[in-house]
C-alpha cells in the first residue's frame, strides 16, 4: 500500500496542479450539470410530448442552428487570438453588429415569406413560430460571443454557471408548458425563454465589468481594419461552418420530406441522447485547448504529440458507452423513455458509430482552425454535405428509414476517419512548432 501511495500521490498532485486540466474540469463541470439537467428531463418530456410535436420543435431548432452558428460570420472565434485587449474587444463589437444586422434580415424574411417557408418544409404548425427565429438567432449568437470573450478572460467558472442557468430555464419552461397541454409551443417557447434569460443576464454582467473597455475601443475605422485583418473567418470559416451546419441538420429536413414529422421526433430524440457525452467532453476540451494553443503560439510545443494524445484519450472515453448503445440501444430507450420511443433507440444504435468518430475528431478540428486551414475545411465540409445528401436521397427514395439512417451514418464514418488520418499525416512536420 505504501508503494502504491508513494507512486500515486505525486500523480494526483500533478493532476490537480495542472492549470489546463483544472480549466477543462471547471468548464466540463458546468457542461456536465447542464447536460445532466437536459438528460433528466428527457423521460419526462417523452411522456408529455408526442413524436410529432418533437418533430415540429426539431424543425424550428434546426433553422435556428443553421443561422446562429454563422450569425457573426465566425468573427467570434477570433476573439481569443489577439495579444492586445483592445483588438479582441473590437472583434467582439464587430461580431455583435453583424449578429444584429443578420437578425433584422431574418425578421424581414419571416414576416413576408413565412407561408412559403412552412409550405416548403411541409409543417404549417411552424408558421406562428417563424417570427421568433430572428430572436433565437440573435440571442444564441450573442451568447457565443460572450462565451468566447469569457474564454479569453479565463472566466471558466462564469461560463459553467451560465450553461447551468440556461439549461435550467429551458427545462423548467418546457416541462411546465407540456404539463399545461401546450404541445409544440411548450418545447419551442421553453427554448426561446431559456436562451433569452441566459443571454440577457450574461450581457448585463459583462457590460457592468467591461463597458469602459468596449466604449473606448469603439471606432468605425478601426473596426474596418479589424474586419479586414481577420477576413479569413468570414471568407473561409463561415462557408465551412454553414455547410457543416446544413450537413448536420440535413436529415431533419429530408427525413421530414420522406417519412413525416413523427420520424423526425424519433430521430431527434435518439440523436439528442447520444450527443450528451459528446457535448460534455468535446466542447469543453475544444474551448480550453483553443485558448491554450493560441496562448502558446510563439513557443516551442509538440502540437502533433498533443493531437495524438487527445485523440486517443477521447477514443478511450467514448468506446464503452458507444458499444453499449450499439448492442442495447432499443431496449434502453424503451425502458427509459417508454415503448413508443423504442424506434429512436434503433436509430441511435446506428448513429452512435458516426458520433463516436465525430467525438474523437475534435482535436483535429481545433488544430485545423488555429493553423488557418479554413479553405481545406470548406472543401471537406462541402464534399461531406454532398455525400450526405446523396445517401439520404437514395435511402429515402428506395429504402426504409432505418436503412436510410444507416447509409447516412456510413458517410459520417468514412469522412471522419479521413479527417483524422489526413490531419495526422499532414501535421507530421508542421505541428512540431506552431505555424511551422
Amino acid at each position: 500500500m505504501k508503494i502504491i501511495s508513494s507512486r500515486t500521490a505525486p500523480l494526483l498532485q500533478g493532476w490537480m496542479s495542472n492549470k489546463f486540466i483544472r480549466n477543462v474540469s471547471v468548464v466540463m463541470s458546468g457542461t456536465a450539470i447542464a447536460q445532466v439537467i437536459a438528460m433528466i428531463i428527457v423521460p419526462i418530456l417523452s411522456r408529455i410530448y408526442q413524436p410529432e410535436q418533437l418533430g415540429v420543435f426539431s424543425l424550428y431548432l434546426s433553422i435556428v442552428t443553421i443561422f446562429s452558428v454563422v450569425s457573426a460570420f465566425r468573427y467570434e472565434i477570433a476573439i481569443v487570438l489577439p495579444k492586445e485587449e483592445d483588438e479582441a474587444t473590437r472583434i467582439s463589437i464587430l461580431s455583435c453588429i453583424i449578429i444584429g444586422l443578420l437578425s433584422l434580415t431574418l425578421a424581414f424574411v419571416s414576416l413576408f415569406f413565412g407561408d412559403s417557408i412552412t409550405a416548403m418544409l411541409g409543417s404549417p404548425e411552424l408558421k406562428p413560430w417563424l417570427i421568433w427565429v430572428p430572436v433565437s438567432v440573435c440571442a444564441t449568437g450573442l451568447y457565443q460571443v460572450l462565451n468566447n470573450w469569457s474564454t479569453r478572460q479565463k472566466q471558466y467558472k462564469r461560463m459553467s454557471m451560465s450553461l447551468v442557468g440556461r439549461s435550467s430555464s429551458i427545462a423548467t419552461t418546457q416541462i411546465a408548458a407540456g404539463a399545461a397541454g401546450l404541445a409544440s409551443s411548450g418545447l419551442i417557447g421553453g427554448q426561446i425563454a431559456g436562451q433569452l434569460i441566459a443571454t440577457v443576464l450574461w450581457i448585463v454582467r459583462t457590460w457592468r465589468e467591461s463597458s469602459n473597455l468596449f466604449i473606448k475601443s469603439f471606432s468605425i475605422e478601426k473596426l474596418k481594419q479589424t474586419a479586414r485583418k481577420y477576413s479569413e473567418f468570414p471568407f473561409y470559416s463561415t462557408p465551412q461552418t454553414l455547410v457543416n451546419s446544413l450537413s448536420q441538420n440535413l436529415p431533419i429536413f429530408m427525413l421530414s420530406y420522406f417519412y413525416g414529422s413523427a420520424v423526425i421526433g424519433l430521430y431527434s430524440l435518439g440523436l439528442r441522447l447520444i450527443q450528451f457525452p459528446v457535448t460534455l467532453v468535446a466542447q469543453s476540451v475544444r474551448q480550453v485547448l483553443l485558448q491554450r494553443i493560441s496562448e502558446a503560439k510563439q513557443g516551442e510545443i509538440d502540437m502533433r504529440q498533443m493531437f495524438i494524445k487527445f485523440t486517443i484519450t477521447l477514443a478511450l472515453i467514448a468506446l464503452l458507452p458507444s458499444l453499449f448503445i450499439i448492442f442495447f440501444g432499443p431496449q434502453l430507450f424503451k425502458i427509459v423513455l417508454g415503448a413508443q420511443w423504442m424506434e429512436a433507440g434503433v436509430y441511435a444504435s446506428w448513429m452512435v458509430i458516426w458520433m463516436f468518430l465525430s467525438f474523437i475528431s475534435a482535436p483535429a478540428l481545433v488544430l485545423m482552425t488555429v493553423f488557418g486551414l479554413q479553405r481545406r475545411l470548406l472543401i471537406y465540409e462541402t464534399l461531406l454535405l454532398a455525400a450526405r445528401f446523396g445517401a439520404l436521397f437514395v435511402g429515402g427514395t428506395y429504402f426504409s428509414v432505418v436503412k436510410c439512417i444507416a447509409m447516412f451514418t456510413l458517410v459520417g464514418v468514412v469522412f471522419n476517419v479521413y479527417l483524422i488520418a489526413s490531419m495526422l499525416k499532414g501535421s507530421k512536420e508542421r505541428v512540431k512548432k506552431y505555424g511551422g
